[in-house]
C-alpha cells in the first residue's frame, strides 16, 4: 500500500509505449520457465521484463510513497490523509493552483536525520560507511523529497493536475 501520484500525461504516453513490450517481455520470460530452460537464460529475460516495467514508472509522470520505513511522508512527520486533505479535490486530484502550494508546503519542511526508531522495519546498520547507515537513509530520502518535488514542479510547468491515489 501506498500513495501513487500520476501526471496522466507523462505516465499515460509511457504506459501506452512500454506495456505492449512488457507483455511481450513477460510472455516470453513464462515460456522459458514452462520449457524449463537454464535459470540464466530466464535472468535475462527478466532483465527484459524489469526494464519495459521500470520504464512504465520511472518517467517523471509518477510518484510512489509506500507505507513503510521509506514513507517520505513519514519521516517528515506527515500523513497523507491527513496533511493533503486540503490540496485534493473531490475527484482525487491535485489541480496546479494548489500543487503549486503543496510544493510550496513541502519545500518548507525540512528533513532530520532518520533514527532507528524511525525506520522500524528497515534495515539498518550502526556502521557510518555502512550502504544503510542513518546518513545513507538520510540521503535517501533528501533525495526523495528532491524526485518528489520535481514531480510537482513538472505538473505546475505541464499546468496539469495530479491524479492521487491516496
Amino acid at each position: 500500500m501506498g500513495a501513487d501520484l500520476y501526471i496522466r500525461s507523462i505516465h499515460d504516453k509511457a504506459n501506452a509505449e512500454h506495456m505492449p513490450k512488457f507483455n511481450t517481455a513477460a510472455k516470453v520470460r513464462d515460456a522459458l520457465i514452462e520449457a524449463k530452460v537454464d535459470q540464466s537464460e530466464i535472468d535475462l529475460a527478466q532483465e527484459v521484463v524489469t526494464k519495459h516495467y521500470d520504464a512504465m514508472y520511472d518517467h517523471g509522470g509518477y510518484f510512489r510513497d509506500s507505507y513503510n520505513s521509506t514513507s517520505l511522508f513519514w519521516q517528515l512527520g506527515l500523513s497523507w490523509w491527513g496533511d493533503t486533505a486540503s490540496y485534493i479535490n473531490s475527484n482525487g486530484k491535485i489541480v496546479p493552483s494548489k500543487a503549486k502550494l503543496l510544493l510550496e508546503w513541502l519545500k518548507s519542511r525540512t528533513l532530520a536525520v532518520p533514527t532507528l526508531d524511525s525506520l522500524k522495519g528497515a534495515k539498518v546498520s550502526l556502521d557510518p560507511n555502512s550502504e544503510d547507515s542513518l546518513q545513507a537513509w538520510h540521503e535517501f530520502f533528501i533525495a526523495k523529497k528532491k524526485r518528489f518535488e520535481d514531480f510537482i514542479q513538472t505538473a505546475i510547468d505541464l499546468n496539469e493536475p495530479i491524479d492521487c491515489s491516496i
